[in-house]
């Protein structure tokens, strides 16, 4: 279980104590960035435009070395962390730490949602090198419904998108919707 600590978080959030830890459960448009300092920093400035290593992004057959995240795609990861934040795990092995933004594997994530939408369908593909797992689907009404469908599933210990999405091992996450304005395919990749 969970307690408010009563501490607040750079005066935009809440500090939560779990068994795994002490956490920052932010208010909209703020994240915890770093699980290592209990602040909550503005979205935009962490799920921001970037260089990332030279990937072909959209399909054009250039390699792209700059990454510019959608607003809906940093919607999203500031969900996944305030859900890990808040979500009460009922006893079961479910970890509440802030996930770190990942440019590179939100661009990957970009790409296989870009690449479920061409052929209309749900799939995993195997996971490239450095990723651990991934959920992918789809949703009819953007972020909130893309977390509604992920957390849908029963706790942990079984192989769910809520078991993925509130794993433990993972540090960092990229998250790639198409179309990245609003879906409705979208991708999570952990590391």
């Amino acid at each position: 279980g969970e307690t408010d600590t009563g501490a607040e978080c750079s005066g935009h959030g809440v500090v939560r104590s779990w068994m795994s830890g002490d956490v920052c459960a932010c208010e909209a448009g703020f994240v915890q960035a770093d699980p290592t300092v209990l602040a909550c920093e503005p979205t935009q400035d962490v799920c921001a435009p970037g260089p990332i290593e030279a990937f072909d992004v959209d399909g054009d057959g250039v390699e792209d070395t700059w990454f510019e995240p959608s607003l809906m795609e940093c919607l999203l990861f500031e969900l996944v962390n305030r859900t890990r934040a808040n979500h009460d795990d009922e006893g079961h092995a479910e970890c509440h730490a802030p996930l770190m933004y990942d440019p590179d594997w939100t661009a990957h994530a970009r790409r296989h949602s870009m690449e479920m939408y061409q052929q209309d369908s749900v799939f995993f593909d195997d996971l490239p090198p450095g990723v651990a797992a991934q959920n992918a689907g789809h949703a009819d009404s953007g972020p909130q419904d893309m977390m509604g469908v992920l957390m849908a599933g029963d706790h942990c210990p079984e192989a769910t998108p809520h078991c993925t999405l509130m794993g433990c091992p993972w540090a960092q996450v990229g998250i790639g919707l198409y179309p990245p304005d609003e879906g409705p395919y979208f991708t999570q990749n952990f590391l």
